[in-house]
C-alpha cells in the first residue's frame, strides 16, 4: 500500500478531543481515522484506567500513517476531581501515570497495525480538552523520550510529535521528563476560560492561542472577582456578591465548553501553526 502525506487538521484533533467524552451526540471522526483498542478489557492497563478514572481513544490513518491519541476530560467522577485538584496544586497524581502508560501502549498498538498494512508511523498527535488536555501534554513529553526493552526510542527521532490541547490547565510543574526538541505543543483556549489559567504554566515549549469564542474574561473571572469583593459589604452586598459569583461561574462553564471551542476552529491544516 502506498503511503500519502500527513493530512491531519485542527478540526480532526478537536473532534477527537470532544469525541473522547462519548455519550449521545458525540462527534464522529472521519472515515480515514480508524479506532484501535490500545487497552483491551482484562489487561492491567484497562484495570488501572478504571481505578484512576482515565479514558482515552486512539485512531490511526491507514493512508498517511498518522496516529491520534485523545484523552477524555473531566466528567465529574471522584477520580477526575482528585486529578483536577492535584493539577491545580502541582502535585503528581496516579491518573497521569496511567495516561502515560496508555500513550505508550497506544503507540505500540498503532505501530503494529500500520506495520501489517506496510505503512510506517508518520506523525503522532496527543490531544484532549480540560483535564484530558493536561494529560495529553505530559503524554507528548513521555513519548519524546520513552525507549523499548532494547533502550531504543519507541518513536524514531525523525517522527514528529504534536500536542494540541484545549482549555487545559498548566502542568509545567509536573512535567520534567520531556525532550522539547522532539515535540511541538499548542494550547487553544476560549477567551473567558478559567480552567486554562489554573495550575502552573503549560508544558515547556507550548504556544498558547486564545480564540475569540465564548464570553470574555471580564464576564467570567471579572464578575466572580467583583462578587467576591462585594461579599465583604454588610447587608445587600452579601446577597448581590453571591449572585454575581453565580453568574460568573455560569459564564465560566459556558466558556469551558468543549463543543464551543471545537466550533471555533476551522479545518485548517496544522502546518499553519508552525
Amino acid at each position: 500500500m502506498s503511503q500519502t502525506a500527513p493530512s491531519a487538521t485542527l478540526n480532526d484533533l478537536a473532534t477527537a478531543a470532544v469525541a473522547a467524552y462519548g455519550g449521545p451526540g458525540a462527534p464522529v471522526m472521519g472515515s480515514d481515522w480508524v479506532p484501535i483498542d490500545a487497552a483491551p478489557a482484562g489487561t492491567d492497563l484497562a484495570r488501572h484506567m478504571d481505578v484512576y478514572g482515565f479514558s482515552g481513544q486512539t485512531y490511526v490513518n491507514s493512508q498517511t500513517g498518522e496516529v491520534i491519541i485523545a484523552d477524555r476530560g473531566t466528567i465529574g467522577n471522584v477520580q477526575n476531581l482528585i486529578s483536577d485538584t492535584n493539577i491545580a496544586l502541582a502535585v503528581g497524581y496516579g491518573a497521569q501515570r496511567v495516561a502515560n502508560d496508555y500513550a505508550v501502549a497506544a503507540l505500540a498498538a498503532a505501530q503494529d497495525q500500520l506495520k501489517g498494512l506496510g505503512i510506517s508511523v508518520s506523525a503522532v498527535y496527543t490531544t484532549g480538552h480540560s483535564l484530558g488536555g493536561a494529560e495529553s501534554q505530559e503524554q507528548a513529553a513521555t513519548l519524546s523520550t520513552i525507549v523499548d526493552q532494547r533502550g531504543v526510542l519507541l518513536l524514531p527521532s525523525g517522527i514528529k510529535i504534536t500536542n494540541v490541547s484545549f482549555d487545559a490547565p498548566g502542568i509545567a510543574g509536573l512535567s520534567t521528563t520531556g525532550d522539547s526538541s522532539k515535540y511541538t505543543s499548542y494550547d487553544f483556549s476560549a477567551q473567558g476560560d478559567l480552567v486554562n489559567l489554573a495550575g502552573s504554566s503549560n508544558l515547556a515549549g507550548t504556544t498558547d492561542i486564545s480564540l475569540a469564542v465564548g464570553p470574555p474574561l471580564w464576564a467570567t473571572g471579572g464578575v466572580i472577582g467583583l462578587g467576591a469583593a462585594m461579599q465583604d459589604i454588610p447587608g445587600l452586598g452579601t446577597a448581590l456578591g453571591a449572585a454575581l459569583i453565580a453568574d460568573g461561574l455560569s459564564h465560566a462553564l459556558d466558556a469551558h465548553s468543549s463543543v464551543l471551542l471545537a466550533d471555533g476552529l476551522s479545518g485548517t491544516a496544522l502546518g499553519i501553526c508552525s
